[in-house]
């Protein structure tokens, strides 16, 4: 086939790119029916809590090593999926357009978008053979975007790397299976405080927040990123909520739970305030700088309180971090 497009592709970001771009391709798909908060957390995308020393915008797509976190994201789902990436300065990276450009239309033709690196994270929905050009959303407009099959992982990328997923094929898992993995993730996550070693740049988790605070302290940070950072997370947050009040019942999660998080909910939106926007740019209000610092502590400790409780209540209160994982396997079950 020389051309192919998808249809229904409503690709918009909010919080986290991977997450609306994944969200676009399965709806449209007809492959997931519920929500962006109940996608982001079953794939435990919505636990990921990651600052860097400086605040950079970075933060929201900085959470590990992409092949595995995105890799282990869909195979929560209970999709088989690969993820090449690289860089772009490697003498194989023609090489690897070329098999981007077979493994992408391949994957078009079968009814699935795919999620690329443009930055942030973007979807490619079509192809024309005639032009050798993708057809891709970047979320920000409305209008389709293209982009020649030369120019894959090059234009308009800023970065010196690439990267795409293909979403295979998928299996039935229980949603009871999805839900309890998923929250064993969100300990795991909060209790590693780097998920890009030796790289510490970056902070996840419960150590993150310590970042967060340090970069307010010293003011060295990146006001376009602070906003960001902020703004995305207090989203995320509200995602959480949204996640945990829709499996309470089938995973019997106590009221406690629910109403650690509520809070940590109500103190992100109480951050929200302390960003001011002028002439359509966004910056944090330094005349509130004591009371936003306040509020990012107390944040700190209620979510280490809504961890305790989420711990209480899925069973593995007792165990080191480490045990954790090895009791599952890892985070993402072997299938």
């Amino acid at each position: 086939m020389s051309w192919n497009k998808l249809e229904g592709i409503d690709f918009k970001r909010e919080y986290r790119s991977y997450i609306d771009a994944l969200h676009a391709i399965l709806t449209a798909a007809g492959r997931f029916a519920g929500t962006k908060s109940m996608l982001s957390g079953m794939t435990g995308m919505a636990f990921k809590f990651i600052i860097h020393e400086y605040l950079s915008e970075s933060s929201m797509t900085a959470y590990g090593y992409w092949g595995k976190e995105h890799g282990e994201a869909a195979e929560r789902l209970g999709w088989a999926n690969v993820s090449p990436a690289g860089y772009i300065r490697h003498p194989t990276f023609p090489l690897a357009q070329k098999q981007a450009e077979r493994s992408i239309k391949l994957s078009i033709d079968r009814g699935l978008g795919v999620v690329f690196w443009l930055p942030e994270f973007a979807v490619i929905h079509g192809y024309d053979d005639e032009d050798e050009v993708y057809f891709y959303r970047d979320g920000w407009s409305q209008d389709e975007q293209v982009m020649l099959y030369d120019n894959f992982g090059v234009a308009g990328n800023g970065t010196p790397f690439w990267f795409y997923q293909l979403l295979l094929d998928k299996w039935d898992r229980p949603e009871a299976d999805i839900y309890r993995e998923s929250l064993r993730a969100a300990v795991s996550e909060w209790e590693t405080p780097h998920k890009t070693a030796p790289d510490q740049a970056f902070a996840s988790g419960r150590l993150a927040y310590d970042y967060l605070i340090q970069a307010l302290e010293s003011r060295r940070y990146s006001a376009s990123g602070g906003t960001y950072i902020l703004k995305s997370y207090a989203g995320i947050k509200r995602d959480i909520v949204a996640y945990l009040e829709a499996i309470q019942a089938e995973l019997g999660l106590t009221e406690a739970v629910l109403q650690a998080y509520r809070e940590v909910d109500a103190v992100y939106r109480h951050i929200c305030r302390f960003i001011r926007a002028d002439e359509g740019t966004a910056a944090l209000d330094q005349a509130s700088f004591p009371a936003l610092l306040k509020s990012v502590r107390e944040a700190k400790e209620l979510e280490e309180k809504a961890v305790h409780e989420l711990k209480a209540c899925i069973g593995c209160e007792d165990r080191l971090p480490g045990e954790l994982d090895i009791a599952l396997w890892g985070i993402a079950s072997p299938r």
